[in-house]
């Protein structure tokens, strides 16, 4: 557009040179006499409208404003709390699960020499409500192992509620002098902690302990023991001690006679001796005192078993 209005110009331009050179001609005849400076203004300005015009036309048109869009808050998601699952817990019955020990042999404080071996022996009840399997075992807790081979050993028959088993662990006595003492726990099959039993020795120069009988045992609790009737019945009573003596004791019972010995003990252990009981008929119950005269002066009541005829 700019180049349409420059041509414009120039031949404007050109057309006032032009009639500038032909008003300066004599004619023959009288000719009208024409302003040719006013000619060219008028074109000027004529042409100056047009531009004017033209440039007007070519200005664009101011864009409207473009509503600016409204920005949206961004949505929030909560976070999900998934809930956590709870397993229900077993519930074992009212004294299901109680553990007593009836004996055992290598009593507390018994005094070994270096390097000795010996198997220690628990004599465990079950005092609760519930039977154990061979799945329970007697795992060794803390303490000192005392040269056992293995840390677990497993019962090895089923025991119902009143009965006892015997639980055996070879061990050997440390080469260093000194007092050493080590505790198991028996465990049910699932893991649940029953009871704790240990073991004590001395080795070596150590200060004796005073010679004692530990314990006096019959039957197993609830024992119900059957013989022919009228008839006799050799009760077993075993009787432990701490170390090496002689203990003298006297039997009595509402079922026999009085009965008095006496028993020589090597070194700590267990020894059984067998106590006659009559039966004419019927059943009764076993009640039978033992007192250890020497070293204990102390009597033992054994009283959780019966008798009855076949």
């Amino acid at each position: 557009m700019r180049k349409q209005n420059i041509y414009i110009f120039t031949c404007i331009l050109m057309l006032a040179l032009l009639l500038s050179a032909c008003g300066g001609t004599a004619d023959a005849e009288a000719t009208p006499t024409v302003d040719t400076e006013s000619v060219i203004a008028t074109s000027i300005a004529a042409t100056m409208q047009v531009m004017a015009e033209t440039q007007t036309a070519q200005v664009p048109p101011t864009p409207e404003s473009t509503a600016t869009p409204e920005t949206l808050p961004s949505a929030t998601v909560a976070a999900l709390t998934l809930p956590t699952a709870t397993l229900p817990s077993v519930q074992l019955p009212t004294n299901c699960l109680i553990a007593g020990l009836a004996s055992e042999t290598i009593p507390d404080g018994t005094i070994l020499a270096k390097g000795t071996a010996f198997t220690k022996e628990w004599r465990i009840t079950n005092g609760g409500t519930c039977a154990w399997n061979t799945g329970y075992k007697l795992v060794f807790e803390s303490g000192d192992l005392l040269g056992a081979a293995s840390e677990t050993v497993n019962l090895t028959q089923s025991v119902n509620p009143g009965m006892s088993t015997t639980v055996s662990v070879k061990m050997t006595a440390p080469n260093s002098d000194g007092s050493y003492t080590g505790y198991w726990m028996l465990q049910t099959d699932a893991g649940v902690n029953v009871g704790r039993f240990s073991v004590n020795i001395n080795v070596g120069a150590v200060t004796a302990v005073p010679f004692a009988v530990t314990s006096v045992t019959y039957y197993s609790a609830t024992t119900i023991a059957e013989m022919n009737c009228p008839g006799t019945l050799n009760v077993p009573i075993d009787i432990t001690t701490d170390g090496p003596g002689t203990v003298s004791y006297s039997i009595t019972s509402p079922l026999g006679s009085e009965r008095n010995n006496d028993i020589t003990f090597t070194a700590a252990g267990k020894q059984t001796i067998y106590y006659p009981i009559t039966l004419a008929s019927g059943d009764a119950d076993l009640d039978i005192d033992v007192y250890i005269g020497s070293p204990n002066h102390q009597t033992f009541y054994l009283r959780h078993a019966d008798v009855k005829c076949k």
